[in-house]
């Protein structure tokens, strides 16, 4: 198994190869390899001769297709599993996540450790570990932009491959990551401006903002 994915990822796939259903929630900001799990986690059903549902970006559906998702878990008669960012998260997505939670406790993915930065850079730059860990807070999809570096420094290039993620966002997300590397990402009073002074949709920006996998 890749070192990118999660230990707990090999026990769903012991289950998966024992052929016992599974249902399942996969959650975590973007770029943290959800994708990735998801291609092993189908490959595994493939290889056990399972039929199975398997979602990506459950958040970015209609209300409708998670309900019906959501009904289907609940009937417990097939292999189901949903990858989604922890927000937005609508009342229709949090319905699927908790009869998905009953099921299985969800897979929650975390930023690569150091020694698993290490294993995935290739030989050349292994001499970088410490930096590109520090750069990337050990977000696997950052760790593999920066994974052909030769020297302690981000290349033009490389920082052009963000562009691509920050140019899709809101403008008040976009303005709260600035903030936040700015040092104002927990200052309420500072980022009470950005939405216009409303602290609560500050909280659902602040949100958005770290479900991005940009923060920090």
């Amino acid at each position: 198994m890749s070192p990118l994915l999660p230990p707990q990822v090999a026990q769903v796939l012991d289950v998966i190869a024992s052929g016992d259903p599974v249902r399942l929630g996969v959650v975590a900001p973007g770029g943290y390899g959800k994708t990735a799990v998801l291609r092993e986690i189908a490959r595994a059903f493939e290889d056990a001769g399972v039929a199975a549902t398997v979602v990506d970006d459950a958040h970015l559906l209609p209300d409708a297709d998670l309900l019906s998702l959501r009904a289907r878990v609940e009937r417990g008669e097939e292999s189901i599993v949903v990858a989604y960012r922890p927000w937005p998260r609508s009342r229709a997505l949090a319905a699927l996540a908790e009869s998905l939670g009953r099921a299985r406790p969800a897979v929650t993915l975390e930023p690569l450790t150091r020694e698993q930065v290490r294993a995935v850079l290739p030989a050349s730059s292994r001499g970088l570990v410490d930096f590109v860990h520090q750069q990337t807070g050990g977000v696997p999809r950052f760790v593999r932009r920066l994974a052909g570096l030769s020297t302690a420094e981000v290349t033009p290039e490389v920082v052009a491959s963000f562009r691509a993620d920050l140019e899709w966002l809101d403008a008040d997300v976009q303005k709260y990551l600035l903030a936040a590397e700015a040092g104002a990402g927990l200052r309420l009073d500072l980022l009470g401006g950005l939405p216009g002074g409303d602290l609560y949709a500050v909280g659902d920006i602040t949100d958005v903002g770290r479900a991005t996998g940009l923060v920090a």
